[in-house]
């Protein structure tokens, strides 16, 4: 099942929401996936990679903070957000997570 969104409506859905909580949430949420299969591998992979972020941002290890928005990262540090973006549109494509 996929969720018929595109880039600039996640980017509506994401601009005031805090980075860190969003990567915290897909975190959260990977740990209890249980929809099953194959597939179950990879959500918790991308769950393990956006705690890493998430902790990442929080250490301060990037030129955003623990309160910093995706409006704000966009301004910040372009390619950041961009690939932010890229790594959380196929996880809300296929409502693993929805802002």
């Amino acid at each position: 099942m996929t969720l018929d969104i595109s880039v600039g409506e996640l980017e509506k859905r994401l601009e005031k929401q805090i980075v860190c909580n969003v990567l915290s949430e897909i975190y959260m949420t990977s740990q209890h996936w249980n929809k099953g299969g194959a597939l179950i591998h990879r959500v918790r992979a991308a769950g393990y990679l956006a705690e890493s972020g998430a902790r990442h941002i929080k250490e301060g290890k990037t030129p955003i903070n623990s309160e910093s928005t995706f409006e704000e990262m966009r301004v910040i540090d372009k390619k950041m957000y961009d690939d932010t973006l890229s790594f959380l549109y196929p996880i809300v494509q296929s409502e693993i997570y929805v802002p």
